[in-house]
């Protein structure tokens, strides 16, 4: 699958849509899950770092879903996922919250690009 155009412009479609959207179902579940951990136990919570392990492992799952679905260049699909699902939760936060920019969302960019490239790695060579 060639994810380029005739131009050389690439295209986001096909399995990067579906390894974002799959993403972030995969956030909604661990944050359910986390959530009644939580709420069943007397643990606290850990604030970002929580956060960013949730988003590290949706990540992780969706690059190598991507990964494997694409065949090739696994590390390159998954820092693409990671960095739109980065930029779409900054985006929704910006127009939600009226967040601005700040230290913690280029960390959240780093962790998920570097999740989303180990994760696409990983799918590649697994599909093998």
């Amino acid at each position: 699958m060639n994810p380029f155009n005739k131009s050389g412009k690439l295209e986001v479609t096909g399995p990067m849509l579906y390894a974002t959207g799959f993403a972030f179902v995969m956030m909604i579940v661990l944050t359910m899950i986390s959530s009644l951990w939580i709420a069943m136990t007397d643990m606290d919570e850990a604030g970002p770092l929580l956060t960013l392990c949730i988003h590290g492992a949706a990540l992780f799952l969706a690059g190598a879903s991507a990964g494997r679905k694409i065949g090739s260049k696994g590390w390159y699909y998954g820092m693409i996922c990671g960095l739109l699902y980065s930029l779409i939760l900054i985006l929704i936060a910006f127009l939600a919250y009226d967040s601005g920019l700040h230290l913690y969302s280029l960390l959240l960019v780093v962790c998920a690009c570097s999740c989303g490239m180990l994760g696409g790695m990983i799918g590649v060579n697994v599909r093998k």
